[in-house]
């Protein structure tokens, strides 16, 4: 799909990209995010084969089994960055926010923790304003 960037393109079909991103908005998920990202939603895409007005109905179930968090969303700073691991989403723990003070100037910056419960890989993902 070419969404009229110069140097952008997603194999993910116009119709799946905009449902997706406006699911995903909901759940803090960024389909293109990341090259795992979009190889998980791609693989989501394809394995729908029913009725269009099923689709939704479809991947928001997906993202809502998929998408695990401990207790609650993430608060993305910069925007959606999910850790995968083996093309899966990692479950989010939770995320720890604090305020940084370098040469006088305050930033906020949030550690955001996954984990993957089947091997134990935990992932820390950073941003700040």
């Amino acid at each position: 799909m070419e969404l009229g960037y110069d140097s952008f393109s997603s194999e993910l079909p116009e119709d799946c990209l905009e449902l997706l991103f406006q699911l995903g908005k909901e759940k803090g998920v960024d389909p293109l995010a990341s090259i795992e990202s979009e190889d998980y939603f791609c693989k989501l895409c394809a394995s729908y084969s029913g009725p269009a007005e099923g689709r939704a109905a479809f991947f928001q179930t997906a993202i809502e089994r998929d998408f695990k968090v401990m207790k609650e969303a993430p608060v993305w700073i910069q925007g959606s960055e999910w850790p995968f691991y083996r093309g899966k989403p990692m479950m989010f723990v939770g995320q720890l926010d604090t305020v940084v003070h370098w040469d006088g100037i305050a930033s906020t910056v949030s550690f955001y923790v996954f984990w993957d419960w089947e091997s134990g890989k935990v992932q820390t993902i950073t941003q700040c304003d």
